[in-house]
C-alpha cells in the first residue's frame, strides 16, 4: 500500500527530527564571474612514451589559453541569479546554454580533457557541503526507471528528498499530471509517457521540496503552447515565492516572453552580448541599430541577429558590478539541508528496487530455465544414488551430478547479476549529483533486494532433481543451504565486475574467462594436485574448488561406511577437490563472497562513471610547477582565477567542495600564467 508506506516514512523522518517542522530558510544568491569552459578530448598516442617536459605530454596549451583539440564552449560569462526573479537564457545552437547551466549545477559534461575556469558564488561565499539538495536542475534529458508508474516515481522522490504527501498532490496538480498518475512512465520501445508528460515529470520531480535555487535545461521541449504557459506560470509562482529560476529557451512566444523578468542572452562560443531586464533588451538593440522590427516578437529578434557573426561582432556587452547593492548576498548559510535517515533511504530504494524489477525478476523464463534443467538431470541421472549396488556402480556418476549443482548455481546467478548497475547507471548519476541519497544506502538496498531470487530457485530446482536422482533426504537441507552460500558468491563476483566495468558486454566477457578459470581449477576435469607444484596451488584460488569439495561431503558422508570409505573413492587419482571441513570450506566460501561484495562497493564509490573526476590537465600542473592547493581558495584575491577539472561526458555527480582540486592562476600584469 504506496499510502501506508509514505505515511510510514514521513513519521520516521519525523521521529528523525524530534517532530518539528523545518524552519524557512534564507533566499539563495548564485554569482558567477568569468566562467570560461573548454571541452572535449585531448588524442595521444597509444605508444607513446611519458616525458617530463610540457611540449611532449601528449598535448599542448594554445595561444588563447585553450588546449590542442579541445573546444571553448563559453567565453569568459558572468552574471547573477537572484531570488524572485525568472531568467530567460537564449542564444542559437552552439551558444553554450546546456554548458554553462550544467557548470553553475556543479554537474558539467565536458569530455575526458574538459574543465572550466572562474568563480561560483553562493551568498557571497564557495559553496558549501549538500548545496546540491537547495537546487533543482532539471535536465534536457529525461531520466527515469521505465517501469515505474507516475505515481511511484513522484513518491518514490518524495519519500527520498523527505517532502510531504501535501506537496505531491499540490505538484500533480500543478502540473496537470492527474490524468497519467497510474501510466508507466515507459521508454522508446515500451509506449508510455508522451514526451510533453515526461518533461513534465521531470520538472515536477525536481521541485517536490521547493528548491531556493531552479536551473532547467530545454524545460518547455515537447510542449504546446498552452502547456508551456502553464509550465512557466508555475515556475514564476516559485519565483514569486522566493526561488531563483533560469531557463533555457529556444524561442518562447510573445505570451510567455512576457512571464521573464531577465533575460540572458548569449551569441555561439558562450559570450554574453546582453544581461539585464527582459523588457529593456529592445531598447538595447535598437541603441545599436539594431530595432525589432514591426510585429515581430522580440525574442525572434533576437535570435536572427545572434545567428550573424557580423552584427554579433559589433555586441559588446560590459557586466556591471552591482554586489554592494544586494545585502543579502551576505546571508550566511549555516544549516545545510541533511539527507534522509539512512534506514529511511535503504527502505525507500529496496522498494523501488522491487517495484522496477517487475517482470525481471522471478520471471516466468527463470523458472522454466532451472525446471527444466533439474528435470533433464533427474532423468539422465535418475536413481543413481537408489541403493548401495547403484551408488556401487555409479560412484563417479554422484560426483558429476554434484558437479553440475555447483555448477548451476554458479553460472547462473552471475548471469543474473551482469546487468546489476550499467541499466541503472543515469538514474544512480543523476540521483547522487542531487544528493538524495547515498552510495552505501543504495548498494545495501541492491544487495536486499536479490534475496527473493536466491532463495526462491534452488528450492524449486531441488524439489524436482532430489527425488529422481534419489540422493539422501537428510542431505537436503544443508546441500539446499550451502547452494544459498554459492549463489551469494557467484553474485557478488558478477557484481563487482559489473562495478568495476560498467559495461554489459564487456562485463560478459570477462565474467566467462574468469568462471572458465575458477570451473577448471575445481578439481573435477583434472586432479590439479598432481600439476607441478606452479600450477597446482591455484586451486587454492578458485571457489569451485572448496564448493565441490563441501557438496560432495554432504551427498557422499552419508554413504561411508566401516567398510568402505567413499570419499577416498571419489577424490582417489582423478579429483581433486577440497579436502578440508565443511566448516573451513563455508567459512572460506564466505570470505570470498565478502570480499566481492566489499571490491563492488569500493568500485561504485569511487567510479568516474557516476561522478565526476577531478583530474587537473597534466601541461597546466607543469606550467604552474606542480603547486594544486585542495585548500578553499582566499577571499577577494585579486588577480588570480581558480580552475576547476570538471567531468568526462560519461560521469555524473561531482565531488562536495571539500573533495575538490583547485588550481591557481597567478596572473602576472603581463596577464601571462605565473
Amino acid at each position: 500500500d504506496t499510502s501506508f508506506w509514505r505515511r510510514k516514512s514521513e513519521s520516521v523522518v519525523a521521529r528523525a527530527r524530534g517532530g518539528s517542522a523545518a524552519m524557512e530558510r534564507p533566499a539563495l544568491v548564485m554569482r558567477w564571474s568569468e566562467i570560461e569552459v573548454w571541452v572535449g578530448s585531448v588524442e595521444r598516442p597509444w605508444c607513446r612514451r611519458q616525458r617530463k617536459s610540457a611540449a611532449d605530454d601528449g598535448y599542448a596549451l594554445l595561444e588563447e589559453g585553450g588546449r590542442e583539440g579541445l573546444k571553448r564552449a563559453v567565453e569568459a560569462t558572468s552574471g547573477v541569479l537572484r531570488p524572485g526573479e525568472m531568467c530567460c537564457m537564449m542564444g542559437p545552437s552552439g551558444a553554450g546554454k546546456t554548458t554553462l547551466l550544467s557548470v553553475l549545477a556543479a554537474r558539467p559534461q565536458l569530455g575526458r580533457d574538459g574543465y572550466w575556469t572562474g568563480e561560483v558564488l553562493l551568498n557571497g561565499r564557495r559553496p558549501w557541503r549538500r548545496w546540491r539538495r537547495e537546487l533543482a536542475y532539471v535536465l534536457q534529458k529525461d531520466i527515469f526507471f521505465e517501469s515505474l508508474t507516475v505515481r511511484e516515481e513522484l513518491e518514490f522522490a518524495a519519500a527520498l528528498r523527505e517532502a510531504p504527501a501535501s506537496s505531491v498532490a499540490a505538484i500533480v496538480a500543478s502540473f496537470g499530471l492527474e490524468s497519467v498518475l497510474d501510466s508507466k512512465i515507459g521508454s522508446s520501445v515500451e509506449r508510455g509517457l508522451s514526451g510533453g508528460e515526461l518533461k513534465r515529470l521531470n520538472i515536477a520531480t525536481e521541485l517536490l521540496v521547493s528548491p531556493r535555487l531552479a536551473l532547467l535545461d530545454e524545460p518547455l521541449t515537447g510542449l504546446d503552447s498552452s502547456r508551456a504557459h502553464g509550465i512557466l506560470t508555475a515556475l514564476r509562482d516559485r519565483a514569486k515565492a522566493g526561488t531563483g529560476v533560469m531557463l533555457s529557451v529556444h524561442m518562447p512566444t510573445s505570451k510567455l516572453w512576457a512571464l521573464f523578468d531577465r533575460l540572458l542572452l548569449l551569441a555561439p562560443k558562450g559570450r554574453v552580448v546582453y544581461d539585464g531586464a527582459a523588457r529593456a533588451a529592445s531598447a538595447y538593440f535598437e541603441a545599436r541599430g539594431l530595432p525589432v522590427p514591426p510585429d515581430w516578437n522580440p525574442p525572434d529578434h533576437f535570435i536572427e541577429v545572434l545567428g550573424d557573426d557580423g552584427l554579433v561582432a559589433g555586441l559588446a556587452w560590459t557586466p556591471r558590478d552591482d554586489r554592494g547593492d544586494e545585502p543579502g548576498d551576505a546571508t550566511p548559510v549555516d544549516d545545510p539541508p541533511r539527507l534522509a535517515p539512512f534506514s529511511l533511504q535503504v527502505s525507500a530504494l529496496c522498494r523501488r528496487a522491487f517495484v522496477n524489477s517487475r517482470g525481471t525478476v522471478l520471471k516466468p523464463l527463470d523458472w522454466a530455465l532451472v525446471v527444466s534443467l533439474a528435470a533433464i538431470w533427474g532423468v539422465l541421472w535418475f536413481q543413481v544414488a537408489k541403493n548401495d549396488a547403484a551408488r556401487r556402480r555409479h560412484a563417479s556418476d554422484v560426483v558429476s551430478i554434484c558437479f553440475f549443482f555447483v555448477a548451476q548455481w554458479s553460472w547462473g546467478p552471475a548471469f543474473a547479476q551482469l546487468a546489476a548497475f550499467p541499466p541503472e547507471r543515469d538514474v544512480l548519476a543523476k540521483e547522487l549529483a542531487s544528493e538524495t541519497y547515498t552510495i552505501e544506502a543504495f548498494f545495501v538496498a541492491k544487495q536486499l533486494a536479490e534475496l527473493p531470487v536466491s532463495a526462491l530457485l534452488p528450492a524449486a530446482f531441488y524439489a524436482v532433481v532430489w527425488p529422481l536422482v534419489a540422493l539422501p533426504l537428510r542431505a537436503l537441507p544443508l546441500c539446499y543451504l550451502v547452494s544459498l552460500l554459492e549463489s551469494w558468491v557467484a553474485a557478488s563476483l558478477a557484481q563487482a565486475l559489473s562495478a568495476l566495468i560498467f559495461d554489459t558486454e564487456q562485463t560478459t566477457t570477462v565474467l566467462i574467462i574468469v568462471q572458465v578459470f575458477q570451473m577448471c581449477c575445481g578439481g573435477y576435469f583434472i586432479n590439479i594436485a598432481q600439476q607441478p607444484p606452479a600450477i597446482a596451488w591455484l586451486r587454492f584460488s578458485s571457489y569451485w574448488y572448496y564448493m565441490s569439495g563441501l557438496v560432495l561431503k554432504l551427498v557422499v558422508l552419508p554413504y561411508d561406511t566401516p567398510d568402505r570409505d567413499l570419499r577416498a573413492q571419489i577424490q582417489g587419482d582423478d579429483y581433486s577437490f577440497s579436502s578440508l571441513s565443511p566448516i573451513a570450506d563455508s567459512a572460506l566460501l564466505f570470505l570470498y563472497g565478502f570480499v566481492f561484495r566489499i571490491a563492488a562497493y569500493l568500485a561504485l564509490k569511487t567510479s568516474k562513471k557516476i561522478r565526476f573526476s577531478w583530474k587537473l590537465p597534466a601541461s597546466l600542473t607543469f606550467l604552474l610547477g606542480g603547486r594544486v592547493s585542495s585548500r578553499s581558495p582566499p577571499a577577494n584575491e585579486a588577480g588570480t582565477t581558480y580552475l576547476h577539472r570538471e567531468p568526462s561526458a560519461e560521469s555524473a555527480s561531482p565531488q562536495t567542495p571539500d573533495d575538490t582540486a583547485t588550481l591557481r592562476l597567478a596572473t602576472l600584469p603581463g596577464g601571462e600564467p605565473q
